[in-house]
C-alpha cells in the first residue's frame, strides 16, 4: 500500500495511505477527482489541532456484562448534570450550562448496536434552547463516536460499535 507524504505550512510531515484515500472517496464520493485541491488544502490549511488532554478529553467505557449496560464517561469522573432519554434505553448525560457532554448510558447495549434505526424521544417537547443544545451535542465529538444521526431530521439514529481506534481518536 502506498503513501502520499506532503508538508503542511509548519513543516510537519503528512501522509495519507491509499486506505485513507479509500475512506475519503467512500464517505465523500464528492471529492473523487478532487485528490490536488485535498492535498493543497492539507498543505496550505490554518487549523492546528489541539493537543489531547487526558484529564478533560478521556473517554471511559464501563461495560456490565450481566445486565448488558455500557456506560461512557466524558472528561473526568463524577461531574453532575442533567439527563435527557434519547431513547428508553439511552441516556445523555450534559452540563446545562456548557452544553458540554458528561457521558451516555446504553441499556441492552448488545441489542442496540444491531438495530438500523432508533426512533428519537420527541425532542421537540424540550424547551426551544434545551432542545437545540441537545441536538448539537448529539452532532459533536465525543458523542457523535457512539451514536449516528440524519441531521436533517433527527427522527432516528443509529448506535455505533465503535473500534478503538474511533474511540480514542482526537
Amino acid at each position: 500500500m502506498g503513501k502520499e507524504y506532503i508538508q503542511d505550512r509548519y513543516g510537519n510531515s503528512i501522509y495519507i495511505t491509499d486506505e485513507r484515500w479509500e475512506h475519503i472517496y467512500e464517505e465523500h464520493p464528492d471529492m473523487i477527482g478532487y485528490d490536488q485541491h485535498a492535498l493543497e488544502t492539507l498543505r496550505a490549511g490554518k487549523r492546528v489541532q489541539d493537543e489531547l488532554n487526558m484529564r478533560t478529553d478521556r473517554i471511559v467505557l464501563h461495560y456490565q456484562r450481566d445486565d448488558d449496560i455500557l456506560y461512557v464517561t466524558f472528561g473526568p469522573e463524577g461531574r453532575k448534570g442533567m439527563g435527557i432519554n434519547l431513547h428508553n434505553n439511552i441516556l445523555l448525560r450534559f452540563d446545562r450550562h456548557s452544553g458540554e457532554p458528561l457521558g451516555m448510558t446504553f441499556i441492552d447495549y448488545s441489542r442496540l448496536k444491531t438495530l438500523h434505526f432508533i426512533p428519537f424521544n420527541d425532542l421537540s417537547t424540550l424547551p426551544e434552547g434545551l432542545e437545540k443544545t441537545v441536538r448539537q451535542i448529539l452532532l459533536d465529538d465525543p458523542v457523535s463516536r457512539f451514536i449516528e444521526i440524519d441531521p436533517n431530521t433527527f427522527r432516528h439514529f443509529s448506535v455505533v460499535n465503535p473500534s478503538i481506534e474511533r474511540v480514542i481518536a482526537a
